[in-house]
């Protein structure tokens, strides 16, 4: 006997209503009672039959179990990568550019503000006037006597 599922035209997961509906549709259009001299009365058989092993659970569930043991066991496939949609905006290498581009720009802040830090120092210690030297002394002068009192500490310090 061939496939009943293919005979009754369903799919082996349909429920029992639309097996039925198959089978109602098929006789409808095969029963030698209704159609006449020109019809198939194997073909009308071959529903029949079907329908009587399809109907009852049992022996469903045995048919099922046949046909999963007989099915062919397919030989796996070599992995293919997921294809990846291109996403909208901009491509790969346009972001990536722009990353770096970012990245320059803060390389770029962070100079800035370290040289603004450094300037900072410098104009500290040129402005630097210690406690007891007039306001009238030059920047130079002020930066002299503080080079001179830093060796001086430093040399008592390693002493």
């Amino acid at each position: 006997m061939s496939d009943p599922y293919r005979v009754l035209g369903v799919e082996p997961t349909a429920d029992f209503a639309a097996i039925q509906a198959a089978y109602r549709r098929l006789m409808r259009e095969h029963h030698p009672d209704r159609v006449g001299a020109g019809a198939d009365a194997d073909r009308a058989q071959a529903i029949n039959a079907a329908f009587t092993l399809l109907k009852d659970p049992a022996r469903r569930a045995r048919l099922d179990a046949e046909r999963l043991v007989r099915a062919p066991i397919r030989p796996s496939r070599a992995y293919e990568p997921p294809v990846f949609v291109r996403r909208r905006g901009p491509s790969l290498q346009a972001r990536q550019r722009r990353i770096e581009e970012v990245r320059w720009v803060r390389r770029a802040m962070l100079a800035g503000a370290c040289l603004l830090v450094g300037l900072g120092v410098v104009g500290a210690v040129l402005n630097y006037r210690p406690a007891d030297a007039p306001w009238q002394a030059s920047a130079a002068e002020a930066s002299e006597k503080l080079i001179a009192s830093s060796r001086e500490t430093l040399r008592d310090r390693l002493n």
